[in-house]
Parts: C-alpha cells; sequence; structure tokens
C-alpha cells in the first residue's frame, strides 16, 4: 500500500466520528472517501484481476468553505482524472486554460456526483493543453475555476490584487493571461495548495516597437497557511495565445504577492527586435524607485525600469517600496 498525505496533515486516527462521502467504483478502482472535519481520507484499490497499487491519501482540508470544497479527485490513472462534487454544485464542465477563446464543454456527472473523466496534465511532461473544473454552484453567483494540480484537491483559480479584491477566475475572466500562465500551474503544486491567485502587478513599453509586456505574480495559499509559492513571470507580446511567460524568479515561504505583504519585484534579460540586450525590471504600485547592481548598474524612479545590458550579465535588484524600507528581488 502506498500512503500520501500532504504536508501539515496528520495522517493517524480520526479525532472523532467520520463521515462517508462516498463507497463505491470510480475508474476501475474500488473507492472509499472519508471526512473527519479535518481532512479527507481516500483509500482506493483496483477492481477486479488487474492488479495495481493500492493507495491511501490524507489531505488536510480544515476551514473548507462552499467554493473551495466543490471536487475532490475521487480517481485518476492514465492521465484521466474523475472528480466527485459537492450536493450543491448544480453543473460542471471543462474549459482549457490554453485557449482563452475556447467554450466550456459540458462535463457528465453521474447521480452519485462522480464526473466522466477528465484529462488532465497533471504529472504530464508536456502542456499542450490544461483542463480545468468550471463549476456552477447554488449560492456562487457565477461559475468558478478548479485547477487539478495533482492533488486529492483541486485548488480554486482567483485573479487580480491579494486579498479582497481578487476575484473569482470565471469562464471570461482574465483568460487571456491565464493562457499564459497555465502551463506554469503544475510547478507551484504538491504543498496542499488551496489556491492559486494571478496578479498582473505590472505593464511595460519595450524598445524598438515590440509593443507592452505584462508582469504577473502566481501565488499560492495552502490548507496549512504556510508553506506558499510564489513565482513572477515576464509577458511580452505573445506570438500566439497560449505563448507561455518567461518566469524571473521563484520563491517558498515569501510574503510578497500575499495578503499581508502584497509588494513584489523582479526582473529578467531581455533581446528586443533590434537584437540589443536590456535589463527589464518591475515592481508593483507599492515600489517607488528600483535600483540595479553587479553587472548592470543603474536605476529609475518609478516602478519599471529598463537598463541596457549584455546578454549574460547578472544583476541584483533592490527597490525603496512607496511606504519607505526595502524591497529586495523576489528570488
Amino acid at each position: 500500500m502506498t500512503v500520501s498525505a500532504t504536508p501539515g496533515t496528520q495522517s493517524g486516527p480520526a479525532p472523532g466520528p467520520a463521515q462517508l462521502l462516498f463507497a463505491g467504483e470510480a475508474g476501475g478502482a474500488s473507492v472509499v472517501l472519508l471526512y473527519d472535519g479535518l481532512r479527507l481520507v481516500r483509500y482506493a484499490e483496483p477492481s477486479g484481476a488487474g492488479g495495481g497499487e493500492v493507495v491511501l491519501d490524507f489531505a488536510r482540508v480544515d476551514g473548507a468553505v462552499l467554493i473551495g470544497a466543490s471536487a475532490v479527485v475521487i480517481a485518476r490513472g492514465d492521465g484521466n482524472t474523475r472528480f466527485l462534487t459537492a450536493p450543491w454544485v448544480s453543473g460542471a464542465a471543462t474549459s482549457d486554460l490554453t485557449d482563452p477563446d475556447a467554450e466550456a464543454v459540458a462535463l457528465g456527472v453521474g447521480e452519485d456526483g462522480v464526473t466522466d473523466a477528465v484529462r488532465t496534465t497533471a504529472g504530464a511532461e508536456e502542456c499542450a493543453e490544461f483542463q480545468a473544473l468550471e463549476i456552477t454552484a447554488q449560492g456562487a453567483d457565477r461559475p468558478y475555476l478548479l485547477a487539478d494540480l495533482g492533488e486529492l484537491t483541486p485548488a480554486l483559480l482567483t485573479h487580480g490584487e491579494p486579498g479582497d479584491r481578487a476575484g473569482i477566475a470565471g469562464a471570461t475572466e482574465a483568460r487571456d493571461r491565464w493562457a499564459r500562465i497555465a502551463c506554469h500551474l503544475p510547478a507551484v503544486g504538491g504543498g496542499g495548495v488551496r489556491a492559486v491567485n494571478a496578479w498582473n502587478f505590472a505593464e511595460q513599453s519595450l524598445p524598438d516597437g515590440a509593443g507592452t509586456a505584462e508582469w504577473m505574480c502566481t501565488r499560492t495559499e495552502t490548507w496549512r497557511g504556510a508553506g506558499s509559492r510564489t513565482m513572477t513571470q515576464f509577458l511580452p507580446p505573445p506570438t500566439t495565445p497560449d505563448e507561455p511567460g518567461v518566469v524571473t524568479a521563484t520563491a517558498e515561504d515569501n510574503p510578497s504577492c500575499g495578503l499581508r505583504f502584497p509588494a513584489v519585484l523582479s526582473g529578467v534579460r531581455w533581446r528586443s527586435p533590434a537584437d540589443s540586450w536590456y535589463l527589464r525590471a518591475a515592481g508593483s504600485e507599492h515600489v517607488a524607485g528600483i535600483t540595479a547592481s553587479g553587472g548592470v548598474t543603474g536605476g529609475a524612479g518609478g516602478s519599471t525600469a529598463a537598463l541596457p545590458a549584455e546578454g549574460g550579465a547578472e544583476a541584483g535588484l533592490t527597490a525603496g517600496p512607496a511606504g519607505g524600507g526595502g524591497l529586495a528581488m523576489l528570488g
């Protein structure tokens, strides 16, 4: 038997009577799913004589609310995933995040709440698509998106400035931006991820007629509060709608882009259409000046900077937040 538990999840006996959420066949396996008020526990063994692995999964879900508790992975195999939907879910569909113009495709849900198989990219080496669950639920004023990041519970997708101003990602919201960062989502999974927020924290004009670039910050929140993962991306004008952005920095347990400390600073070397190299740097609106040191020196007084640079030059960045103090680059 293979036993797994998301970080911070106890794998011992239940603290009290557990609630049976599901017991039956799904995706070629016999599955039992329990909830004890703090954790989800899934036991699965292969059906029939085909052989296979017996698994016992634990996932921390204390503090779950209606939207984030709408679906649970019930069976996974051969690149296909089936979900158990909550009783308050009134409709389910799949939506390819890499195609901002694609229509959502209705997903069949049985009387037991188990969905038809969804082709997901969790664990895949290539990312030709990224199918997210689009959920319609009682008590929610619009559909919302859940992303399978390879864990027992899919992550709720939000977008916008951290905190109360971050909105629930729906079928028609922020899809152009999700298309360019969707293939980076698996890199932030694996730590008991509860939600992922994507924030367009800056825009920057590019020289030599290259247009305008966006800077994105993707941050996870976990069920246990700690263990967040933060990633910044540089998104120059794409040649195709789903062209991935460039990951410029990653960090764990860093407060940047979070509710308590939304300020963020990042940079990247970029080559213009005229074959000139620049250090492009950007901070959120909380930044009031950027300074580069090391292989590139100079600075700018606003929240973005563009400095001539050699192709292989390495540089460090610091910034002065508008409220005072100092801010180092993410990473």
